[in-house]
């Protein structure tokens, strides 16, 4: 990968941090009114940004993600409408999608 083609750190405050493999994985707390739906990261112990979540199509007006866990060395992560996907925590790479479960 080239110098300075890794995505920086948007400055919304972090609402949940999980540590799996030596990576932070990093939810961030984006506004109600603010539409920024990629608001998960990967990043280095030393602060380097590894990966941005890839980005997916939705019809909701801001479906970013509001909730992580660590499911055996793979991210769930939940959107705002109501979707779940399986995130590798090294690469950010979506393993899997579903509809969440209430």
């Amino acid at each position: 990968m080239e110098q300075g083609s890794l995505p920086t750190l948007p400055a919304y405050p972090i609402k949940e941090r999980l540590e799996i493999d030596g990576v932070n994985v990093l939810l961030l707390n984006v506004p109600p009114d603010q539409a920024y739906p990629q608001n998960l990261f990967g990043v280095s112990e030393k602060g380097d940004v590894l990966w941005q979540v890839e980005p997916r199509p939705s019809s909701a007006p801001n479906p970013r993600y509001t909730s992580i866990r660590d499911e055996v060395g793979v991210i769930v992560a939940r959107t705002e409408d109501k979707l779940q996907r399986k995130v590798d925590p090294k690469t950010g790479k979506v393993l899997a999608e579903e509809q969440a479960a209430d």
